[in-house]
């Protein structure tokens, strides 16, 4: 759903939102919790508010997906 501009080289994560989206997973697998309304906005790149909450909705649907309970 993000396609090519998930990766800055086609191995690395951009800088913005495909870091951000690991940093959602992480937090998401050590607490539990949801990411849904985090604020959180200082990144290397410029990131839209559209492409943040895509980004969190992707992060929540696989983590769900995965099996973890997200609260």
């Amino acid at each position: 759903e993000i396609g090519e501009e998930t990766y800055r080289d086609g191995f690395h994560c951009h800088y913005g939102h495909s870091r951000y989206m690991l940093g959602c997973m992480l937090f998401m697998a050590f607490t539990g919790k949801s990411v849904e309304g985090n604020g959180f906005a200082d990144f290397d790149v410029e990131i839209s508010e559209e492409m943040l909450e895509r980004v969190r909705r992707i992060a929540t649907e696989t983590m769900l997906e995965a099996g973890f309970e997200i609260k």
